[in-house]
């Protein structure tokens, strides 16, 4: 991670309900493999892969599928942007990690830089 260029990798992990997209279960959680501008769709890299192979997904149903509401929490889901260490940063900072939800909701909503203002992406 980060490598000799200096680059920090992030990653970004989805906490959404299957049901959206007609799947069975509800809450998933799912990284995001990327993303493709002419269509605005992400490729979900499904990590129950003997149910649901990788696959596409438009930005907006995507969105719809976080704000949905975890009936045992009461809560909607969000999305975690998970970054590696740096060289030469301490030991305690391993693995950053903010936890984000949609409309400024139950996830957390808020963290650093963003997420969380109740817009569509």
């Amino acid at each position: 991670c980060g490598g000799s260029s200096g680059r920090v990798h992030r990653f970004l992990v989805v906490s959404y309900s299957r049901r959206e997209f007609g799947q069975t279960g509800d809450g998933h959680f799912s990284p995001v493999g990327g993303y493709h501008a002419g269509s605005d769709s992400v490729l979900l890299l499904d990590v129950a892969r003997f149910k649901y192979p990788p696959h596409w997904v438009g930005l907006r149903a995507l969105w719809r599928a976080l704000c949905r509401t975890d009936p045992d929490t009461g809560k909607t889901r969000g999305y975690l942007l998970l970054s590696a260490r740096k060289p030469g940063e301490s030991r305690s900072d391993v693995l950053r990690v903010a936890l984000r939800g949609p409309a400024g909701g139950g996830s957390g909503g808020g963290g650093d830089g963003g997420g969380g203002d109740g817009g569509d992406p």
